[in-house]
């Protein structure tokens, strides 16, 4: 293929609601299976259980594979603040934070969610989380704008799409996740309107097809420095800018 890929959304361990291999060994498999280079990714029993042993796995997980990169999450409904806690986790090697309103049942305007990213501030690290409904992305770049850490938005569609360019000529830190970018002219559309290097590429595997993110971009009607760009060069960029 000729593009060095980066994914910066993967996800592993149990998942109950429907039948998929969705261990460790199975991810790296596909991974390599497709030439990624790196991925970004995290224990799934830190959104539906416990985000202190979900990101005790992770990072236990990514030591033992080089490609993976851990990421940390945090629930709100279970964060009572303070510095440390998200300085520790930036201290053992985790690359960026990511949020799972959609899955835990938590508002934007939720005073444990409004404390966690102030206190990011000082982490600095990319966070990632969904724009599942009208409104979100809205929202959430006002809430995080000159707080110093870019936002990547996952599950931006065709339903959210005009919001989130909308929002992206507003707001520089707001960047969006392409998974989910699966209409016959999403990718141009955003290329065309923001610029490629606000695109991010991520497949969501194991819950979604690897090809079914990968193939919207490589037949593209962009630039292949775009599509280099969103593949794995933008989100390499991003890490590296923060260390």
């Amino acid at each position: 293929m000729g593009y060095e890929v980066v994914d910066a959304n993967t996800l592993f361990g149990f998942y109950s609601k429907r039948k998929v291999d969705s261990s460790k060994e199975a991810l790296v498999q596909e991974l390599k299976r497709h030439g990624v280079k790196k991925a970004l990714t995290l224990s799934m029993k830190g959104i539906y259980y416990d985000h202190v042993l979900g990101n005790a796995e992770t990072l236990q997980t990514c030591a033992g594979e080089a490609m993976l990169l851990p990421v940390a999450t945090v629930d709100p409904r279970k964060y009572y603040g303070g510095k440390n806690e998200l300085r520790s986790l930036v201290e053992t090697g985790f690359k960026a934070f990511r949020l799972f309103p959609d899955l835990q049942g938590w508002p934007l305007d939720y005073a444990p969610f409004l404390k966690f990213i102030e206190e990011a501030r000082e982490a600095c690290k990319p966070l990632l989380f969904p724009a599942y409904t009208a409104g979100f992305i809205t929202k959430a770049a006002k809430l995080t704008e000159n707080h110093g850490f870019p936002v990547v938005f996952t599950s931006v569609g065709y339903w959210t799409i005009s919001e989130a360019i909308a929002a992206m000529r507003e707001a520089a830190h707001v960047y969006v996740e392409t998974h989910l970018l699966d209409s016959p002219d999403a990718i141009e559309v955003l290329t065309r309107e923001v610029g490629a290097e606000r695109l991010i590429f991520g497949s969501n595997m194991p819950l979604s097809y690897f090809s079914v993110a990968l193939l919207p971009i490589v037949n593209a009607e962009v630039s292949e420095e775009a599509k280099a760009m969103i593949l794995g060069g933008n989100l390499l960029k991003l890490l590296e800018e923060r260390g």
